[in-house]
């Protein structure tokens, strides 16, 4: 069996039949087990970096720890094992991190939602994405009072779009905040007035988030 190469076709492979089920029928992991018996540690960072870069870690290393149980290889399963830990304490921080800065708009009376970081659950992608109708100099006041948030260089884009990040303190991942705009170049304003009014309570995490 050829070995996999970093982010290659062959990583790409492994990570789908990890993740998609065939057609027609149920998830069925053990047609992989030779490949996971085989992959090396360099193999495994590979498939690990890859499954990141999609925001399927959790989902990803969750399959490939139950064919390494299946297969009793305590070896591999230790690295899947250790790859979760990581990930779950990362999301862990965002989930808590995100829950206060809900919670700090709501008590000052602003509008707050979030928006695409929750789709990919149990995975969590790589920023945190919000929308308020909040005018941008009141919702830059409350992240720099309450969480000494730094303002990230804003390119045209961001400009165009109305979003601003931040960089908060203890906080790994950056902090998105579409502001009266969405769209690439901020075109849609009827539409983003309109996310607030439909937005619902969804409790994940052991929070409860707008979204």
């Amino acid at each position: 069996m050829p070995k996999l190469s970093s982010c290659s076709k062959d990583s790409m492979t492994v990570l789908s039949r990890l993740l998609l089920p065939p057609v027609g029928g149920k998830a069925s992991l053990p047609p992989i087990a030779p490949e996971i018996a085989g992959i090396s540690p360099q193999d495994f960072a590979d498939l690990l970096v890859l499954a990141n870069e999609n925001h399927v870690v959790i989902r990803g290393m969750e399959a490939f720890l139950a064919i390494t149980r299946e297969a009793g290889d305590d070896e591999r399963g230790q690295w899947a094992q250790t790859a979760l830990a990581v990930e779950r304490a990362r999301i862990d921080t965002a989930l808590s991190f995100l829950n206060n800065i809900c919670g700090a708009f709501q008590q000052e009376g602003h509008d707050i939602t979030v928006i695409k970081s929750l789709d990919h659950w149990p995975d969590l992608g790589s920023d945190l994405d919000l929308y308020t109708n909040t005018e941008p100099e009141i919702a830059i006041a409350v992240m720099q009072r309450r969480f000494q948030a730094e303002l990230a260089p804003r390119s045209w884009g961001d400009r165009l779009a109305g979003k601003w990040n931040f960089v908060v303190p203890g906080l790994p991942e950056s902090v998105e905040i579409h502001m009266r705009r969405l769209g690439q170049t901020g075109e849609q304003i009827s539409i983003a007035s309109g996310i607030v009014p439909r937005s619902r309570q969804v409790q994940i995490g052991g929070y409860t988030f707008p979204v």
